[in-house]
């Protein structure tokens, strides 16, 4: 819903290493996403409609709020994770990702 969407992890304690959260839009846009209400660390990916990566964001900060950050191009997935998956993951824009 529009409601969970807009919660997301905001309010969680922690979420594990290789734990995120996958949100799924119905139409491909420029889709923002801000740290209000959090209380760690992470980081956003975007990808199309096709799971390549459009957008990166390393390490947003809970203090980061009211910022809203945005990938460079529409997406239709978003995947908050745990701040430094990107870099583990060596993650860049332009990359495939395939979800299992």
């Amino acid at each position: 819903t529009m409601v969970a969407r807009a919660q997301g992890l905001s309010g969680r304690g922690e979420l594990g290493d290789d734990e995120g959260m996958y949100f799924i839009f119905s139409t491909s846009s420029v889709q923002g996403f801000w740290m209000k209400d959090m209380k760690f660390a992470i980081d956003i990916i975007w990808l199309d409609e096709n799971n390549t990566i459009v957008g990166l964001k390393t390490d947003a900060k809970p203090d980061s709020y009211p910022t809203v950050f945005y990938p460079e191009s529409d997406a239709k997935y978003v995947i908050e994770a745990t701040s430094g998956f990107i870099n583990d993951k060596k993650l860049h824009i332009g990359q495939k990702v395939i979800l299992k």
